[in-house]
């Protein structure tokens, strides 16, 4: 996808191209969601190599430019095209109050089963309303400490409308862990040509340390790799994360890195790229 060689970036972008706005600008893309302002992963730049001292006056000036009609979208965020070892991010992006997130792109082409599976839960795609509000209240009970409840709450409510509508359209599915008639988990898997992404895995905090999200990465993987014809999946997680441990305990592993830089004013709605997020 216009010529990425980062795996998570090309398969970021198929949410944006369908559900907001995605314009190959040359030395930059730029990736907006006007209907999810507060969304900082929906809504930033990439840039085709990574910064150089000096480089953050023009970063700043082409997102004000690109984001001038958008004045919801209270923050900047850069990313960049370099799957391979990161480089340090110039200081001048850290004094200027811009954070620092590296993820992992870890890549199975099979699965592993759960070294500890579990039993209880039952696994199926999402089949209804109720179950697509159900996922949507566990997305939002998964978020991350320090997140304002109604501001995340309005964010998340948008993003999932934006994943049932990508699949929906025939592009993956949305999967819930049940126990019984509760959803006690859930993650979207979609597929961008050879590739099948990951996203937002998220269980509920009661159901944690039982194995539910090696299972549902198991079985979305599988769906992934045998239904839609992927052949390689892809999961970003935050490096030594728990996630981190789970995914790699199913066969995935490290083959790329990404990193991003954002500066929020105020607090943001949401902001990590990785498939577990801050909301699980």
């Amino acid at each position: 996808m216009l010529g990425l060689r980062s795996l998570g970036l090309k398969t970021d972008l198929l949410v944006p191209s369908i559900c907001g706005e995605v314009h190959d600008r040359g030395a930059f893309i730029s990736v907006r969601t006007p209907s999810n302002p507060g969304f900082i992963w929906g809504n930033f730049l990439v840039f085709r190599s990574p910064p150089e001292k000096g480089d953050l006056p023009r970063w700043e000036e082409a997102f004000r430019s690109e984001f001038s009609e958008l004045p919801e979208v209270r923050h900047q965020a850069f990313t960049w095209d370099e799957p391979g070892l990161p480089r340090p991010v110039p200081p001048e992006f850290t004094a200027a109050g811009f954070e620092v997130e590296p993820s992992s792109v870890l890549t199975a082409s099979r699965l592993r089963p759960a070294p500890h599976p579990n039993k209880e839960v039952h696994i199926r795609p999402l089949a209804s309303a109720p179950d697509w509000e159900a996922a949507t209240r566990n997305q939002i009970r998964c978020r991350g400490e320090g997140w304002e409840a109604a501001a995340y709450g309005r964010f998340k409510l948008r993003q999932m409308h934006a994943y049932r509508t990508v699949a929906e359209a025939g592009h993956g599915s949305w999967f819930g862990a049940f126990v019984g008639r509760r959803l006690v988990g859930d993650l979207g898997i979609f597929k961008v040509g050879g590739l099948g992404r990951y996203q937002s895995v998220g269980t509920d905090p009661d159901y944690r340390r039982r194995g539910v999200c090696a299972a549902l990465v198991h079985a979305a993987g599988r769906h992934a790799l045998e239904k839609l014809g992927s052949r390689t999946l892809v999961i970003l997680s935050g490096p030594g994360s728990a996630a981190d441990r789970v995914y790699r305990s199913l066969g995935l592993r490290p083959t790329q890195s990404l990193v991003g830089v954002f500066r929020l004013t105020p607090r943001p709605q949401a902001r990590t790229r990785t498939s577990q997020g801050p909301a699980g």
